[in-house]
């Protein structure tokens, strides 16, 4: 799981650590999809605060869609209140 590989480079603050997560892991497109999401600059969401959501409300059918639903909002499908109902659907479609 994704959440499991974060939590490992998190618990560790050795650089070599860090690389040699990576360097298992590195094809593994997901995890590379998630980083893209989360850190690449050029993407914007235009939304500035994460809403309020419910976890466990919807069931969107996991993590591939739910960035899949993320390029809605950064190709601007979704503006204003549609893309903060869409993030927080998003965001309660996926666990942890």
């Amino acid at each position: 799981m994704i959440i499991d590989i974060l939590n490992e480079l998190a618990s560790t603050t050795s650089r070599y650590n860090k690389e040699a997560i990576l360097t298992r892991e590195k094809n593994n497109g997901l995890l590379k999809a998630v980083f893209v999401a989360a850190l690449d600059p050029m993407i914007n969401y235009h939304i500035r605060k994460i809403p309020q959501y419910e976890s466990g409300l919807h069931n969107i059918g996991g993590l591939e869609i739910a960035l899949k639903m993320l390029d809605d909002l950064s190709s601007r499908m979704f503006t204003g209140h549609a893309a903060i109902f869409h993030l927080s659907t998003i965001l309660s479609g996926v666990n942890q």
